[in-house]
């Protein structure tokens, strides 16, 4: 006839770590490249200039009028008379 189970030992600690996995695949691509430019007022005029080697990709003036030009190696937007703040994007080329 056998006795009665004992009780419980101690557990044991923590074991070693395990080797590092590999590397996981490579993510989406951003959005690089891209760059705002602002001004948050522009009643009477003010420019937007992108610098050298980008070009403007976006420019918003509300209510106001805008003037597109290179300015040497630089887009450079101008914007008269806004309501509000302007805005331009910049792009790499």
């Amino acid at each position: 006839m056998t006795g009665p189970p004992g009780a419980d030992g101690a557990s044991g600690g923590v074991g070693p770590a395990g080797p590092a996995g590999p590397a996981g695949p490579p993510g989406a691509a951003g959005t690089s490249g891209l760059r705002a430019i602002n001004q948050p007022a522009c009643e009477t005029r003010c420019e937007l200039i992108c610098k050298p080697g980008e070009t403007l990709a976006s420019v918003t003036c509300p209510g106001g009028s805008i003037h597109i030009e290179t300015i040497g190696q630089s887009s450079a937007a101008t914007c008269v008379g806004a309501s509000g703040p302007a805005l331009a994007l910049c792009i790499q080329k």
